[in-house]
């Protein structure tokens, strides 16, 4: 799943890959750290695949970052990642 986009707009349509985030290490046995989301407006977010990402991402990882001005990027960490210094 590293470096997956989860959001494209770049096609013009949202598209999601995939939506099975909080799922994916059982699936897997892999682990997804950090989720760049980007390009996703406001009035898209409430459409059947962005609406179900961002649950998935409400529910298993902190807001971090989001771009200046018009907030369309933003990065998630999981919830429970410990970061050594």
């Amino acid at each position: 799943m590293k470096g997956t986009p989860l959001l494209d707009r770049a096609s013009g349509e949202l598209r999601a890959l995939p939506t099975g985030i909080l799922s994916y290490p059982q699936r897997t046995g892999g682990r997804t750290d950090y989720v760049l989301v980007w390009g996703v407006r406001d009035r898209d977010r409430n459409k059947e695949i962005p609406r179900s990402i961002f649950t998935q991402l409400q529910e298993g990882y902190d807001l971090i970052y989001t771009s200046p001005q018009r907030g369309l990027t933003q990065l998630y960490r999981r919830k429970d990642l410990k970061i050594e210094s």
